[in-house]
Protein backbone atom coordinates (compact mmCIF):
# COMPACT_ATOMS: atom_id res chain seq x y z
CA UNK A 1 0.00 0.00 0.00
CA UNK A 2 2.83 2.35 0.87
CA UNK A 3 4.49 1.70 -2.49
CA UNK A 4 1.26 2.48 -4.28
CA UNK A 5 0.93 5.82 -2.47
CA UNK A 6 4.54 6.72 -3.31
CA UNK A 7 3.92 5.80 -6.94
CA UNK A 8 0.76 7.92 -7.06
CA UNK A 9 2.57 10.84 -5.46
CA UNK A 10 5.42 10.65 -7.97
CA UNK A 11 2.94 10.34 -10.82
CA UNK A 12 1.08 13.43 -9.62
CA UNK A 13 4.29 15.45 -9.43
CA UNK A 14 5.24 14.27 -12.92
CA UNK A 15 1.85 15.30 -14.32
CA UNK A 16 2.09 18.74 -12.70
CA UNK A 17 5.56 19.25 -14.14
CA UNK A 18 4.30 18.34 -17.61
CA UNK A 19 1.34 20.71 -17.31
CA UNK A 20 3.59 23.50 -16.08
CA UNK A 21 5.98 22.97 -18.99
CA UNK A 22 3.15 22.94 -21.50
CA UNK A 23 1.60 26.05 -19.95
CA UNK A 24 4.79 28.03 -20.29
CA UNK A 25 4.53 30.46 -23.16
CA UNK A 26 7.31 31.52 -25.51
CA UNK A 27 7.27 34.94 -23.80
CA UNK A 28 9.55 33.40 -21.19
CA UNK A 29 12.18 33.27 -23.92
CA UNK A 30 13.70 36.22 -25.79
CA UNK A 31 11.02 37.53 -28.12
CA UNK A 32 7.55 39.01 -28.19
CA UNK A 33 4.00 38.37 -29.35
CA UNK A 34 2.38 40.28 -32.20
CA UNK A 35 -1.43 40.33 -32.16
CA UNK A 36 -3.26 41.76 -35.17
CA UNK A 37 -6.86 43.03 -34.95
CA UNK A 38 -9.21 44.67 -37.41
CA UNK A 39 -10.90 47.94 -36.47
CA UNK A 40 -13.85 45.97 -35.07
CA UNK A 41 -11.46 44.45 -32.51
CA UNK A 42 -11.63 40.94 -33.98
CA UNK A 43 -8.38 38.98 -33.70
CA UNK A 44 -6.89 38.27 -37.13
CA UNK A 45 -3.59 36.63 -36.19
CA UNK A 46 -1.24 36.00 -33.28
CA UNK A 47 2.45 35.25 -33.79
CA UNK A 48 5.43 34.84 -31.50
CA UNK A 49 8.58 36.46 -32.90
CA UNK A 50 11.70 34.87 -31.43
CA UNK A 51 14.90 36.85 -31.05
CA UNK A 52 16.75 34.37 -33.28
CA UNK A 53 14.31 35.04 -36.13
CA UNK A 54 14.92 38.77 -35.78
CA UNK A 55 18.69 38.34 -35.95
CA UNK A 56 18.30 36.37 -39.21
CA UNK A 57 16.56 39.29 -40.96
CA UNK A 58 18.54 41.89 -42.98
CA UNK A 59 20.55 44.23 -40.76
CA UNK A 60 19.45 47.86 -40.62
CA UNK A 61 20.62 50.85 -38.59
CA UNK A 62 19.43 54.14 -37.10
CA UNK A 63 21.18 57.22 -35.77
CA UNK A 64 19.96 59.14 -32.72
CA UNK A 65 21.33 62.00 -30.63
CA UNK A 66 22.29 61.05 -27.08
CA UNK A 67 20.21 63.08 -24.63
CA UNK A 68 22.05 66.02 -23.00
CA UNK A 69 25.11 65.24 -25.11
CA UNK A 70 26.42 66.32 -28.51
CA UNK A 71 27.12 62.77 -29.66
CA UNK A 72 25.46 60.46 -32.15
CA UNK A 73 24.38 56.94 -31.20
CA UNK A 74 24.30 54.19 -33.82
CA UNK A 75 21.77 51.39 -33.37
CA UNK A 76 21.79 48.13 -35.31
CA UNK A 77 18.93 45.68 -35.77
CA UNK A 78 16.01 45.03 -38.10
CA UNK A 79 13.63 47.54 -39.67
CA UNK A 80 10.25 47.30 -37.93
CA UNK A 81 8.21 47.40 -41.15
CA UNK A 82 10.32 44.60 -42.64
CA UNK A 83 9.66 42.58 -39.52
CA UNK A 84 5.90 43.12 -39.89
CA UNK A 85 6.13 41.98 -43.51
CA UNK A 86 7.18 38.52 -42.26
CA UNK A 87 3.66 38.12 -40.82
CA UNK A 88 2.00 39.69 -43.91
CA UNK A 89 1.33 43.08 -42.33
CA UNK A 90 2.09 46.24 -44.29
CA UNK A 91 2.88 49.39 -42.33
CA UNK A 92 0.53 51.34 -44.61
CA UNK A 93 -2.44 49.38 -43.25
CA UNK A 94 -1.68 50.01 -39.58
CA UNK A 95 -4.11 52.32 -37.77
CA UNK A 96 -2.60 51.87 -34.31
CA UNK A 97 0.39 50.15 -32.76
CA UNK A 98 0.50 49.44 -29.01
CA UNK A 99 3.71 48.11 -27.47
CA UNK A 100 4.20 46.81 -23.94
CA UNK A 101 7.17 45.57 -21.93
CA UNK A 102 7.61 43.11 -19.06
CA UNK A 103 7.91 45.92 -16.49
CA UNK A 104 4.56 47.45 -17.49
CA UNK A 105 5.95 50.17 -19.72
CA UNK A 106 3.78 50.93 -22.74
CA UNK A 107 3.88 53.02 -25.89
CA UNK A 108 1.07 53.77 -28.35
CA UNK A 109 1.46 55.11 -31.88
CA UNK A 110 -1.44 56.32 -34.00
CA UNK A 111 -2.23 59.14 -36.43
CA UNK A 112 0.80 61.15 -37.54
CA UNK A 113 3.11 59.15 -35.24
CA UNK A 114 2.72 56.12 -37.50
CA UNK A 115 4.92 57.76 -40.14
CA UNK A 116 7.86 56.99 -37.83
CA UNK A 117 7.44 53.23 -38.42
CA UNK A 118 9.45 53.42 -41.64
CA UNK A 119 12.63 54.34 -39.78
CA UNK A 120 11.96 52.34 -36.60
CA UNK A 121 14.49 49.70 -35.57
CA UNK A 122 14.27 46.58 -33.41
CA UNK A 123 17.80 47.17 -32.13
CA UNK A 124 19.98 44.52 -30.51
CA UNK A 125 23.42 46.08 -31.05
CA UNK A 126 24.94 49.52 -30.66
CA UNK A 127 28.20 50.98 -31.84
CA UNK A 128 31.21 48.93 -30.77
CA UNK A 129 32.69 51.45 -28.36
CA UNK A 130 29.53 51.50 -26.21
CA UNK A 131 28.33 48.53 -24.16
CA UNK A 132 24.76 47.29 -24.50
CA UNK A 133 23.00 48.44 -21.34
CA UNK A 134 21.45 45.79 -19.14
CA UNK A 135 18.18 47.71 -18.72
CA UNK A 136 17.61 47.56 -22.51
CA UNK A 137 17.03 43.80 -22.16
CA UNK A 138 17.64 41.68 -25.25
CA UNK A 139 16.23 44.37 -27.56
CA UNK A 140 15.20 47.99 -27.74
CA UNK A 141 12.60 49.46 -30.09
CA UNK A 142 13.98 52.73 -31.45
CA UNK A 143 11.87 55.41 -33.17
CA UNK A 144 14.46 57.98 -34.33
CA UNK A 145 11.85 60.60 -35.27
CA UNK A 146 9.99 60.48 -31.94
CA UNK A 147 10.73 61.41 -28.35
CA UNK A 148 12.45 58.67 -26.37
CA UNK A 149 9.29 58.15 -24.28
CA UNK A 150 7.97 56.14 -27.24
CA UNK A 151 10.99 53.81 -27.24
CA UNK A 152 10.47 50.47 -25.49
CA UNK A 153 13.07 48.27 -23.82
CA UNK A 154 12.69 44.49 -24.01
CA UNK A 155 9.16 44.43 -25.50
CA UNK A 156 6.96 41.43 -24.79
CA UNK A 157 3.86 42.27 -26.84
CA UNK A 158 2.75 44.36 -29.81
CA UNK A 159 -0.88 44.90 -30.71
CA UNK A 160 -1.59 46.09 -34.25
CA UNK A 161 -4.94 47.45 -35.40
CA UNK A 162 -5.58 47.49 -39.13
CA UNK A 163 -8.65 48.14 -41.23
CA UNK A 164 -10.41 50.38 -43.69
CA UNK A 165 -11.90 53.76 -43.04
CA UNK A 166 -11.87 55.01 -39.49
CA UNK A 167 -15.07 55.75 -37.63
CA UNK A 168 -15.17 59.43 -36.71
CA UNK A 169 -16.99 60.86 -33.72
CA UNK A 170 -19.79 63.36 -34.23
CA UNK A 171 -20.53 64.11 -30.57
CA UNK A 172 -18.28 65.01 -27.66
CA UNK A 173 -18.71 65.88 -23.99
CA UNK A 174 -16.49 68.43 -22.25
CA UNK A 175 -16.00 68.62 -18.49
CA UNK A 176 -14.05 70.95 -16.21
CA UNK A 177 -12.11 69.50 -13.28
CA UNK A 178 -13.43 72.12 -10.86
CA UNK A 179 -17.06 71.21 -11.59
CA UNK A 180 -19.09 69.95 -8.65
CA UNK A 181 -18.98 66.34 -9.85
CA UNK A 182 -15.29 66.03 -10.67
CA UNK A 183 -13.87 68.29 -7.97
CA UNK A 184 -14.99 65.70 -5.41
CA UNK A 185 -12.41 63.32 -6.88
CA UNK A 186 -9.50 65.61 -5.95
CA UNK A 187 -7.64 64.44 -2.84
CA UNK A 188 -4.60 65.77 -0.97
CA UNK A 189 -1.45 63.95 0.04
CA UNK A 190 0.31 64.31 3.39
CA UNK A 191 1.95 67.53 2.20
CA UNK A 192 -1.36 69.01 1.14
CA UNK A 193 -0.69 68.65 -2.59
CA UNK A 194 -3.79 67.92 -4.74
CA UNK A 195 -3.96 64.71 -6.74
CA UNK A 196 -6.49 62.57 -8.59
CA UNK A 197 -6.47 58.82 -9.10
CA UNK A 198 -6.89 58.42 -12.85
CA UNK A 199 -8.97 55.28 -12.39
CA UNK A 200 -11.37 57.34 -10.26
CA UNK A 201 -11.54 60.03 -12.93
CA UNK A 202 -12.26 57.53 -15.71
CA UNK A 203 -14.87 55.86 -13.53
CA UNK A 204 -16.46 59.27 -12.87
CA UNK A 205 -16.66 59.78 -16.63
CA UNK A 206 -18.22 56.29 -16.95
CA UNK A 207 -15.15 55.11 -18.86
CA UNK A 208 -13.53 52.68 -16.41
CA UNK A 209 -10.26 51.10 -17.55
CA UNK A 210 -10.35 52.80 -20.96
CA UNK A 211 -7.44 54.09 -22.99
CA UNK A 212 -6.87 57.79 -22.39
CA UNK A 213 -4.88 60.67 -23.90
CA UNK A 214 -3.17 63.61 -22.23
CA UNK A 215 -2.30 66.93 -23.87
CA UNK A 216 0.64 68.94 -22.54
CA UNK A 217 1.72 72.56 -22.74
CA UNK A 218 4.39 71.74 -25.33
CA UNK A 219 1.88 70.03 -27.64
CA UNK A 220 2.48 66.39 -26.73
CA UNK A 221 -0.71 64.34 -27.24
CA UNK A 222 0.12 61.02 -25.63
CA UNK A 223 -2.04 57.91 -25.42
CA UNK A 224 -1.95 55.49 -22.51
CA UNK A 225 -3.42 52.01 -23.09
CA UNK A 226 -5.56 50.26 -20.53
CA UNK A 227 -3.43 47.78 -18.59
CA UNK A 228 -2.68 46.64 -15.08
CA UNK A 229 -0.23 49.43 -14.29
CA UNK A 230 -2.81 52.15 -15.01
CA UNK A 231 -4.37 51.41 -11.64
CA UNK A 232 -1.39 53.12 -10.01
CA UNK A 233 -1.50 56.31 -12.10
CA UNK A 234 -2.07 59.58 -10.30
CA UNK A 235 -2.55 63.08 -11.66
CA UNK A 236 -0.60 65.36 -9.33
CA UNK A 237 -1.04 69.12 -9.50
CA UNK A 238 2.06 71.20 -10.21
CA UNK A 239 2.76 74.75 -9.04
CA UNK A 240 2.01 76.05 -12.54
CA UNK A 241 -1.55 74.69 -12.29
CA UNK A 242 -0.88 71.94 -14.81
CA UNK A 243 -0.81 68.30 -13.78
CA UNK A 244 1.64 65.43 -14.11
CA UNK A 245 1.21 61.67 -14.28
CA UNK A 246 2.97 60.00 -11.39
CA UNK A 247 2.48 57.03 -9.11
CA UNK A 248 4.15 54.33 -7.09
CA UNK A 249 6.32 51.82 -8.96
CA UNK A 250 5.50 53.02 -12.45
CA UNK A 251 8.32 53.30 -15.04
CA UNK A 252 9.87 56.76 -15.19
CA UNK A 253 9.14 57.14 -18.91
CA UNK A 254 5.40 57.04 -18.26
CA UNK A 255 5.53 60.14 -16.06
CA UNK A 256 4.30 62.98 -18.26
CA UNK A 257 4.38 66.60 -17.04
CA UNK A 258 2.58 69.88 -17.84
CA UNK A 259 -0.78 68.23 -18.61
CA UNK A 260 -3.79 70.55 -19.03
CA UNK A 261 -6.31 68.31 -20.84
CA UNK A 262 -7.28 64.64 -20.61
CA UNK A 263 -9.53 62.76 -23.02
CA UNK A 264 -10.95 59.26 -23.26
CA UNK A 265 -13.59 57.86 -25.59
CA UNK A 266 -15.85 60.77 -26.53
CA UNK A 267 -15.19 62.78 -23.35
CA UNK A 268 -12.60 65.34 -22.38
CA UNK A 269 -11.65 67.19 -19.19
CA UNK A 270 -10.05 70.62 -18.93
CA UNK A 271 -7.74 70.28 -15.94
CA UNK A 272 -7.11 74.01 -15.56
CA UNK A 273 -7.98 77.40 -17.01
CA UNK A 274 -6.07 77.49 -20.28
CA UNK A 275 -3.47 80.05 -21.25
CA UNK A 276 -3.45 81.47 -24.78
CA UNK A 277 -0.67 79.02 -25.70
CA UNK A 278 -2.60 76.07 -24.27
CA UNK A 279 -5.74 77.15 -26.14
CA UNK A 280 -3.81 77.13 -29.40
CA UNK A 281 -2.34 73.70 -28.64
CA UNK A 282 -5.79 72.34 -27.77
CA UNK A 283 -7.29 73.82 -30.92
CA UNK A 284 -4.66 72.51 -33.34
CA UNK A 285 -3.66 69.23 -31.71
CA UNK A 286 -7.04 68.01 -30.42
CA UNK A 287 -10.07 69.90 -31.68
CA UNK A 288 -9.35 70.46 -35.38
CA UNK A 289 -8.28 66.84 -36.05
CA UNK A 290 -11.44 65.71 -34.25
CA UNK A 291 -13.96 67.66 -36.33
CA UNK A 292 -11.94 68.54 -39.41
CA UNK A 293 -10.38 71.86 -40.34
CA UNK A 294 -13.29 73.13 -42.45
CA UNK A 295 -15.97 73.12 -39.78
CA UNK A 296 -18.02 76.24 -39.09
CA UNK A 297 -19.62 77.40 -35.87
CA UNK A 298 -22.98 76.97 -37.59
CA UNK A 299 -22.21 73.25 -37.90
CA UNK A 300 -22.13 72.85 -34.13
CA UNK A 301 -24.95 72.05 -31.76
CA UNK A 302 -23.97 73.01 -28.21
CA UNK A 303 -25.93 71.92 -25.16
CA UNK A 304 -25.24 72.44 -21.48
CA UNK A 305 -26.11 69.61 -19.08
CA UNK A 306 -26.91 70.56 -15.50
CA UNK A 307 -26.38 68.54 -12.34
CA UNK A 308 -30.12 67.87 -12.18
CA UNK A 309 -30.08 66.28 -15.63
CA UNK A 310 -31.56 69.17 -17.60
CA UNK A 311 -30.19 70.14 -20.99
CA UNK A 312 -30.01 73.78 -21.98
CA UNK A 313 -29.27 75.08 -25.46
CA UNK A 314 -27.90 78.57 -24.82
CA UNK A 315 -27.91 81.18 -27.58
CA UNK A 316 -24.16 81.19 -28.06
CA UNK A 317 -23.60 81.51 -31.78
CA UNK A 318 -24.69 85.16 -31.91
CA UNK A 319 -22.02 86.02 -29.34
CA UNK A 320 -19.11 85.09 -31.57
CA UNK A 321 -17.90 86.05 -35.00
CA UNK A 322 -16.90 82.98 -36.99
CA UNK A 323 -13.50 84.45 -37.83
CA UNK A 324 -12.59 84.91 -34.17
CA UNK A 325 -14.42 81.89 -32.84
CA UNK A 326 -12.82 80.16 -29.84
CA UNK A 327 -14.73 77.13 -28.63
CA UNK A 328 -12.82 77.04 -25.35
CA UNK A 329 -13.63 80.70 -24.57
CA UNK A 330 -17.28 80.00 -25.37
CA UNK A 331 -17.45 77.03 -23.03
CA UNK A 332 -15.45 78.71 -20.26
CA UNK A 333 -17.65 81.78 -20.32
CA UNK A 334 -20.98 80.00 -20.52
CA UNK A 335 -20.35 77.52 -17.71
CA UNK A 336 -19.75 80.41 -15.31
CA UNK A 337 -23.31 81.59 -15.99
CA UNK A 338 -24.76 78.30 -14.67
CA UNK A 339 -23.99 77.40 -11.04
CA UNK A 340 -25.39 73.89 -11.56
CA UNK A 341 -23.19 73.26 -14.63
CA UNK A 342 -22.17 69.62 -15.18
CA UNK A 343 -20.77 69.29 -18.73
CA UNK A 344 -21.21 70.38 -22.35
CA UNK A 345 -22.49 68.20 -25.18
CA UNK A 346 -21.28 69.23 -28.63
CA UNK A 347 -22.58 67.65 -31.82
CA UNK A 348 -21.61 68.35 -35.43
Amino acid sequence: MKNILVFLFISLIFILLIERTESQTPTENAGFWIEVYNNSRHLISKNFIHFEKIKNLPLDSALTIVKNEKTIQSWYGVNLCELFETIDISCEKIQKLSISAHDGYSSVLSGELLSSLRTAICAYQIQSQTEWKENYGYMRLIFPGLRSMYWVNSPNKMVITIGGNKTFLNQYQFYFIDSEKLSKLIKKDLKGNPYIVIDDLLFGLKLPQKNFHVLTSDGLFREYPKNEINRYFLLQKQESGTWEINGISIPHGLKTREIFFLSSGNKGVFLKELTDNEQQKWEHVFWQPLVGENFSITDLKIELATSSGKRIMPNLISKFNEENFSLYDLLEGERNNHPDFNYFIISW
